[in-house]
């Protein structure tokens, strides 16, 4: 399942799987790693830069049910709790990284008759079976990257200052919208005013890809705001709220770069 969710995603130039288990001992016990000559000649026979090993999964299952005097009917269900344990190889480079993930699936069937109820729920074995391939699909977002849309919002004014680069902003003119924004900050005297020229800069920053420097721009905005004798409650806000974003985008990057062995 994660194997087919990687090939549809067409993240990786190739994907190839290997489908029967490789390691043969007592996986109950611990997960173990595969030895490196077995990775290497995977890699090699693959062409792969990279191969993802599942050392061991376990689950663990409860079937029951529960009577709801709300709607006076029989609730039946089945729990099943699934921790896997992966290792992701880098042969090239000699690295391993090493993970676990726990995942619930949850299955459901309500009836006035306990009979009815308990039919309604698919057979324990395959039920099983289909929870761990949801397993595999929910792990596709732990190996791969994957993008949201986020809301980003700017300081505006008709102020010199701010004004020319938000007119580049708008027309999607990033290097124009930062030097106008840099300018207006290395000549302005005002430390509000220094603040929002400083979070604009960072969300700029942002937008083309150098968040080191979106960072080191928002850390500005925070101690302009600081130091400024005046300062509205709701802008600071926003310039705390966006320097914690930068903050955790900056790790899970890093996260995301280590696991491409980069």
């Amino acid at each position: 399942a994660l194997a087919e969710g990687m090939a549809g995603k067409e993240f990786f130039n190739r994907v190839s799987l290997e489908p029967n288990t490789i390691n043969q001992s007592n996986l109950s016990i611990k997960p173990t790693l595969p030895d490196r000559e077995f990775i290497t000649s995977v890699a090699s026979r693959n062409s792969a830069n990279a191969v993802i090993s599942l050392n061991q999964i376990v689950v663990a299952s409860v079937q029951g049910e529960v009577y709801s005097e709300e709607t006076n009917s029989f609730i039946s269900y089945i729990e099943a709790i699934y921790e896997t344990h992966w290792s992701t190889h880098f042969p090239d480079k000699n690295k391993v990284q090493t993970f676990s993930a726990r995942d619930t699936v949850f299955w459901e069937s309500e009836a006035y008759s306990r009979q009815r109820a308990s039919q309604g729920l698919p057979d324990r074995y395959n039920a099983l079976i289909d929870g761990a391939l949801i397993t595999g699909q929910r792990n596709l977002n732990r190996f791969i990257p994957w993008w949201d849309k986020v809301d980003r919002y700017l300081f505006n004014s008709s102020s010199k200052s701010i004004k020319p680069g938000m007119e580049a902003f708008y027309r999607k003119k990033w290097k124009e919208a930062t030097d106008a924004w840099s300018n207006a900050l290395a000549y302005g005297k005002n430390e509000s005013m220094n603040g929002r020229l400083a979070h604009n800069l960072a969300v700029a920053w942002e937008i083309q890809g150098n968040l080191q420097q979106a960072k080191s721009f928002s850390d500005k905005a925070l101690e302009y705001f600081m130091s400024s004798f005046v300062i509205s409650y709701d802008q600071f806000m926003l310039v705390v709220g966006y320097n914690e974003e930068l903050e955790k985008r900056i790790k899970e990057v890093e996260t995301v770069n280590q696991q491409l062995g980069e």
